[in-house]
């Protein structure tokens, strides 16, 4: 009654397919792996059906395929590091955010008059220090397509982006502010800033009107996908800029990314 049915080898293609899907496979949660992550993840997906010979076979012959593709490692460190991969899928996508961001940074936006920008840092009741009134002059000056603010918690993000965003509205260009956690959104709405997650922005798909100011808070915590749907909205919005804010050494994304970083480099 109890006899034991043999077990089904998992088939190569649909392992394969495990491997680089995009909500679980290996750069759902990190962008690079090892040969030993490969290994691990293949012998989870055989459940027991493979030997260990023919995990690791599988795993090599999976690092082979065009679904990988393997890092130069950074000479300069001057340290030996074993070999990375990436999925094809995943640094094509880090490509885009580049690309995208390298396009906003070529973009020129006139700004706001100066009588304009000044006149909102006199109205402004958060009483902005003469560092935050500085932000808000390169925000809603004249200048690149992308902006920057880092700085720790505590300094005053929120309040002088809501003064430049005032600024901007004031002027009549549409302001539309994003954040990954319904927290953050609800700090931002909380000053007056029409706000929602990435996540209700990339599900809308609302294209942006001309002109739009895009703001990212909490950039630490925008993983590489969410970072190319915005940054491909704006771009492919005429007149529109990106104001990114928050801090590179607090919170990480849960799926891999590091546009803060990126942006910090720049």
């Amino acid at each position: 009654c109890h006899q034991a049915t043999r077990a089904e080898r998992p088939d190569r293609s649909a392992v394969f397919a495990a491997l680089v899907d995009e909500e679980a496979g290996l750069c759902a949660t990190g962008a690079r792996f090892g040969h030993a992550h490969v290994v691990e993840r293949v012998a989870a997906l055989s459940g027991g059906r493979l030997t260990v010979a023919e995990i690791e076979d599988l795993a090599t012959e999976f690092l082979r395929t065009e679904l990988v593709v393997r890092l130069a490692p950074l000479v300069a460190s001057g340290q030996r590091k074993p070999p990375e991969w990436c999925t094809r899928e995943h640094r094509q996508l880090e490509d885009r955010v580049l690309g995208a961001l390298s396009e906003l940074q070529h973009r020129t936006d006139p700004g706001l008059h100066a009588e304009h920008v000044e006149a909102a840092v006199v109205r402004s009741l958060a009483g902005l220090g003469g560092d935050q009134q500085a932000a808000v002059r390169l925000l809603c000056g004249p200048g690149a397509g992308v902006r920057v603010v880092l700085a720790p918690a505590g300094h005053g993000k929120t309040a002088l982006t809501a003064t430049a965003a005032g600024a901007m509205t004031a002027a009549g260009r549409p302001v539309v502010a994003l954040a990954t956690t319904n927290k953050a959104v609800a700090e931002l709405r909380s000053v007056s800033l029409d706000a929602s997650t990435i996540a209700r922005f990339r599900l809308d798909d609302v294209p942006l009107a001309p002109g739009t100011v895009v703001i990212i808070d909490e950039v630490s915590q925008v993983s590489t996908r969410d970072a190319h749907a915005v940054l491909a909205a704006v771009s492919a919005t005429p007149g529109a800029v990106l104001w990114c804010l928050g801090d590179d050494d607090q919170g990480r994304p849960v799926q891999p990314g590091g546009l803060a970083a990126e942006l910090r480099r720049l």
